[in-house]
């Protein structure tokens, strides 16, 4: 009986040395580390030894990721949307796969970061739609209701994000306040990131096309072309914040850097524009009401430097031209876009501010009320339009009309104070031209306890009323006009390394009151400067003001 008899078929007969047969043990199975794949992979399957070894398991393939949705392309639309259909590049879709429509399609990436259901176009039109909302309550004089609007969207869309950071530099712009001022700068940067981040990624080889080419609308989606709009007003407003910041020369470098750069950013979508390959788009008037905006601020703004300033920026690549500019503006004023009311608001401030600071022409009051008086009908309350009403009425001549405008712009909001500041200085006009000295020392009083725009010319108003005073009239005001004046020239204030003019007009005639026996005619200097309103020029003034030349 052998060993395959006994059932033990791995057993060998072995001769003994007595002739017996004993049986041999089976070789020992090599012992597979712990942990070793491949041992485990390449070891043969229980009760398949006959067969040989098995073929190591095959790893499974990733999967393939989805491929992008194709991207849209802003000069060519469909005629559901206002875009045609046009060749779609490189993107594929696998087979069987829902071609997506045009609304849904999206730059490179955008798509993975939208909430379901939003797509590019509808999320641009969506901000669009609450920006226009927020800017309707800040009409209303609800400022911070505004604000608060806008916020919860500031680190994800670029509209609400320049809107809210525009909110707070013409508040820094109003109150001076170092703190309002960085605040908005850092608010301004971070919506100048945000712009970055939406606008379109351009290689070396773009850059290098681009100096031969100029860039087309093809190569932009309706998203990107936004946000190069936003991004060149970014620049801008950085740019205004950095002069009223540091009055150092790198910082007026750094400015001028960022002037430099969103004047040619609004150059090239100028161009983009005025091409024949240009097709609206879904919010193609947002879009061209801030080209036009941008263009005409800038042309009207360096029209009206002085010549030889104007000669030297041209040299470096600046160019303006007043009569394209105030055209951009008002076609820009005409539409119903989201920055319409931004160009509206500078017409006003070139017809009734601009002309009579830097005496480049003569005032369209007509033009000025035909822009006002619609705005005036919606917001009726609203304190911006309120104070420019007023100011035509000052100059028509229509003195206690332009009065009763100015209190009822006080009147309409209690929230910025600082928009109070405003009024109160052409308050103190208004009563200059009426002669009422008390009543202009009580509103130039109020600007040099409460502003700090410029503190030597409300001391210098506040002394040239007094000088108007009788002997007995100022006694109760506790102060001295001698000591005023002579604290003028210690109050001045410097802006991007330049002194205002009206600071150097007081100092000049401060120097007066430095003699032991100074003489007092402070008042038809202040006019001089000042200026009379049209008719009032031609009119005879109040007898108090004649008694008292």
């Amino acid at each position: 009986m052998g060993p395959a008899d006994l059932g033990c078929p791995g057993l060998s007969p072995v001769r003994a040395e007595g002739g017996g047969r004993i049986p041999r043990p089976p070789p020992a199975q090599p012992q597979r580390p712990v942990g070793h794949r491949r041992a485990a992979a390449v070891a043969p399957l229980r009760g398949r030894a006959d067969r040989g070894p098995a073929r190591p398991r095959r790893l499974p393939r990733p999967r393939r990721a989805p491929p992008r949705p194709p991207r849209l392309r802003l000069g060519r639309t469909a005629p559901a949307l206002g875009f045609r259909r046009q060749h779609l590049g490189r993107g594929w879709r696998p087979a069987g796969a829902r071609c997506l429509p045009p609304s849904a399609m999206s730059s490179a990436g955008a798509a993975d970061a939208l909430p379901a259901g939003r797509t590019p176009v509808s999320s641009l039109h969506e901000a669009l739609d609450q920006c226009m909302t927020a800017l309707d309550l800040f009409l209303t004089n609800q400022f911070s209701e505004a604000l608060s609007y806008l916020k919860p969207r500031t680190k994800e869309s670029m509209y609400h994000s320049l809107t809210y950071a525009t909110i707070l530099e013409m508040q820094a712009m109003m109150t001076f306040d170092p703190q309002d001022i960085l605040l908005a700068g850092n608010m301004m940067k971070e919506a100048q990131t945000l712009c970055q981040r939406h606008r379109k990624k351009s290689s070396v080889t773009d850059s290098f096309s681009n100096l031969v080419h100029r860039p087309t609308m093809d190569q932009f989606t309706e998203e990107e072309i936004h946000a190069e709009v936003c991004y060149a007003e970014c620049l801008l407003q950085r740019a205004a914040l950095t002069f009223l910041q540091d009055e150092n020369m790198v910082s007026f470098i750094k400015g001028g850097i960022k002037v430099r750069n969103s004047y040619q950013t609004y150059k090239e979508l100028d161009s983009l524009v005025q091409s024949s390959q240009y097709c609206k788009g879904e919010n193609h008037r947002h879009f061209e009401g801030g080209v036009k905006l941008g263009v005409g601020a800038f042309n009207l703004t360096l029209s009206m430097l002085p010549t030889r300033i104007l000669r030297l920026l041209e040299f470096v690549g600046f160019s303006g031209n007043k009569d394209y500019g105030l055209l951009q503006l008002e076609e820009g004023a005409s539409g119903h876009s989201f920055r319409a009311v931004l160009c509206v608001m500078l017409l006003l401030c070139y017809h009734t501010f601009l002309t009579f600071v830097l005496g480049t022409g003569n005032v369209n009051i007509e033009e000025a009320e035909k822009l006002l008086n619609p705005y005036l009908k919606r917001y009726p309350k609203g304190a911006i339009f309120l104070f420019f009403a007023g100011r035509i009425e000052a100059i028509k001549g229509n003195v206690d009309t332009a009065i009763q405008r100015f209190e009822e712009c006080c009147e309409a909001q209690q929230h910025w104070k600082q928009f109070h500041h405003m009024c109160y200085w052409e308050l103190m006009w208004c009563f200059t031209y009426k002669g009422q000295w008390k009543m202009a020392y009580f509103y130039a009083d109020l600007l040099s306890k409460e502003n700090s725009w410029s503190k030597a010319t409300y001391i210098y108003m506040k002394a040239a009323y007094l000088s108007m005073f009788g002997k007995e009239d100022y006694k109760p005001f506790g102060d001295d006009e001698v000591e005023l004046f002579r604290a003028v020239p210690g109050l001045k204030l410097k802006i991007a390394g330049k002194s205002l003019p009206t600071e150097k007009f007081a100092i000049r005639k401060s120097r007066r009151y430095l003699s032991p026996k100074p003489i007092s005619l402070p008042i038809p200097a202040l006019l001089e400067q000042g200026g009379l309103p049209g008719e009032c020029g031609s009119r005879p003034g109040p007898q108090s003001m004649g008694k008292e030349f």
